[in-house]
């Protein structure tokens, strides 16, 4: 009679994720519930209770001694030195934007004093202006009114040397009429006298 061979007893899910989280770890993987259910093919939550039963028993394990006191000391030295050294850098720095910031506040006084002048000027340039404007229209509506006279002027005298004419040509013609001599002749005659 033959001998019969057992069939290799198959794994549980938990043990597959188990041995997975281990090769994962030996690969350098993470060991995450993701990462142990696509190696196991397992449930998430058979994966997740693996890799967190890992990583526990990894914490545990990998606890670090305490620190002897000859290093302790010598940190200590590297500390006050490098703290020192990074606060003489601080206050230099410091002091430097200090420095940058009192000549950038003079300076901003400065243009503000220059700005305030400026509003000056241009106050003082617009109410100059504004006068120029009103002397400019007093002298415009004065030259309308001396234009508007002249030509009523110009008329009026026109206006005169007509009725001048006319009163002269009357009167030369009442003394030619009367047979006297008219002003005119008057006037060449005493001019041609000896």
């Amino acid at each position: 009679m033959r001998a019969m061979t057992q069939p290799p007893a198959q794994k549980t899910p938990l043990e597959r994720a188990t041995t997975a989280a281990e090769q994962l770890a030996a690969e350098g993987q993470p060991v995450t519930a993701r990462t142990v259910r696509a190696r196991a093919s397992v449930m998430t939550t058979i994966a997740a209770q693996a890799a967190k039963a890992w990583n526990d028993n990894e914490a545990a394990h990998s606890g670090t001694p305490e620190m002897p006191t000859t290093v302790t000391t010598r940190l200590e030295a590297i500390w006050a030195e490098a703290y020192r050294e990074a606060r003489q850098h601080f206050d230099a720095e410091r002091e430097g934007w200090a420095n940058r910031l009192s000549r950038l506040e003079a300076e901003n006084g400065n243009l503000n004093a220059e700005l305030d002048q400026a509003e000056q000027q241009i106050a003082q340039l617009q109410t100059t202006n504004d006068e120029a404007n009103d002397v400019a229209r007093d002298l415009k509506q004065r030259l309308e009114t001396t234009k508007d006279n002249a030509a009523a002027l110009r008329a009026d005298s026109a206006a005169a040397i007509a009725r001048a004419e006319a009163a002269e040509k009357a009167l030369t013609d009442v003394l030619a009429a009367v047979g006297k001599p008219t002003p005119r002749n008057k006037t060449r005659s005493a001019n041609t006298t000896p």
